[in-house]
């Protein structure tokens, strides 16, 4: 009986045509995984691409614009708030002494605006605001039942701030006034919970808008945090008030509406804007005139002429600003120390000056200085929670601690950072007390002096 030897083909070629698809998985394997490197490694720099072009992938996350107003909103009382102190305001007797009356009435805080400013910034005895104070006090409740509800702003995106935004730096300031009050009167305790009530509207204000209430908000933040600051100096309360104060402000940054957040609304916004610019033709260029000041766009801030206008491409420009906007967004991102706004910034106006985009010109304008008051805003909550810890060492010890260090763990798990370098605040011991600060900040505060809280 004779056997069949299988050929040699019929052997090798089931072995040959394995390793061949091992090899070829093998190369789709490391493919993919460069690939996939190359895509981890340019995320970070320029977000995803998409046929619209390199867009951050946290704005498909972003909560729609268009939720109608809630029951419990917290807008609705902050605008309850703000009309009721206008018309508390308008019908209270004007101070008494001559200075202020001689003195030019602001629109919105009438002739108590200079005795307001005065108080808050400490170079007016407290007890001269008590009149304005006293009776706005149901203004007062309305934000501090606020500060705990939720914020929506019934508001869509639109070339113009939501109507009442500016009512708000308003309720800050005399929140910071009946700061120094209360303080005067020792009820410390209750001046530290009426900066925190101001503190919930300055982080609550840009909770679903656009970088106008993003703006606004850090405006408030830096007009309630020198009195609340010297509040915690004086040494009047107890640990525990100060520490209740720690938590409450720690709580408050980390609900802060990112810068990032803040970018991808503005592109929305500067769609809506460019889509009524194309609908009413040049006649709309009026109604846009405080984006145009904001650019430096014209003479005197007024709108580009009408052959500029019939010469732009509104699809080309909103085309390059969600490539650059989402960019900039990532980069936007806290930490902010690690990040490179500064090179990709400068490359932008390098950019927008070879485009001579007068739209693109006008929408990015404010973002850089949006970027110094969220750096400027963190930074003075975090140097006020760093504060609030050391009058709780010191109401424990007597005394200051030699060190931040000596802050944690006893009474911090850990110690918020400087946002300008992601490093810990500048902290000095001094015979009368301590230096705490950072440099940046104090860079940033010495150039921009009386500006800080007038929006």
């Amino acid at each position: 009986m004779s056997s069949v030897r299988p050929s040699a083909s019929y052997c090798f070629c089931p072995g040959r045509r394995h390793r061949l698809c091992g090899r070829l998985g093998r190369c789709a394997g490391f493919l993919a995984f460069v690939i996939l490197g190359a895509r981890a490694a340019l995320f970070p720099v320029y977000g995803v691409h998409t046929p619209c072009g390199w867009i951050d992938e946290a704005r498909w996350r972003v909560p729609d614009l268009t939720k109608p107003p809630v029951a419990d909103n917290g807008w609705h009382l902050y605008q309850q708030a703000a009309l009721e102190l206008e018309h508390v305001l308008r019908a209270l007797p004007p101070p008494t002494d001559a200075a202020t009356r001689e003195s030019r009435p602001d629109a919105a805080t009438g002739p108590w605006a200079n005795v307001i400013d005065a108080v808050r910034v400490g170079s007016r005895p407290a007890a001269d605001a008590r009149p304005v104070l006293e009776a706005g006090a149901g203004a007062f409740a309305l934000v501090r039942r606020a500060a705990g509800w939720p914020y929506v702003s019934p508001s869509l995106p639109g070339p113009e701030p939501p109507p009442g935004m500016r009512a708000f730096p308003v309720l800050a300031r005399l929140e910071a006034a009946r700061v120094r009050y209360l303080s005067s009167q020792g009820r410390s305790a209750e001046a530290l919970s009426a900066a925190r009530d101001a503190y919930a509207m300055a982080v609550n204000i840009p909770r679903h808008g656009s970088l106008e209430d993003f703006l606004v908000g850090n405006a408030c933040i830096a007009i309630v945090h020198p009195p609340a600051r010297d509040v915690l100096r004086e040494a009047r309360l107890g640990a525990d008030d100060c520490l209740r104060h720690a938590r409450a402000l720690r709580a408050l940054r980390t609900r802060k509406w990112p810068l990032g957040r803040a970018i991808q609304f503005e592109f929305r916004t500067s769609v809506v804007t460019a889509a009524d610019l194309c609908s009413r033709g040049p006649e709309a260029l009026p109604g846009h005139a405080h984006a145009w000041r904001v650019a430096g766009l014209g003479a005197a801030g007024t709108a580009p002429s009408p052959v500029r206008f019939l010469a732009w491409d509104p699809a080309d420009s909103t085309e390059w600003l969600e490539d650059r906007m989402a960019r900039l967004a990532h980069a936007a991102r806290p930490p902010y120390g690690s990040r490179s706004w500064a090179r990709l910034w400068e490359r932008t106006q390098l950019d927008l000056t070879a485009r001579g985009d007068w739209f693109a010109r006008a929408v990015l304008a404010p973002l850089n200085e949006a970027r110094e008051t969220d750096l400027a805003a963190r930074a003075r909550l975090a140097i006020e929670e760093t504060t609030a810890y050391l009058a709780a060492f010191r109401a424990r010890y007597g005394h200051y601690p030699t060190a931040l260090a000596r802050l944690a763990p006893e009474l911090t798990d850990a110690l918020p950072d400087d946002p300008y370098t992601d490093e810990p605040f500048r902290y000095e011991p001094a015979a009368d007390g301590y230096r705490l600060g950072s440099p940046k900040l104090d860079e940033y505060e010495a150039g921009r002096g009386a500006e800080l809280d007038r929006p």
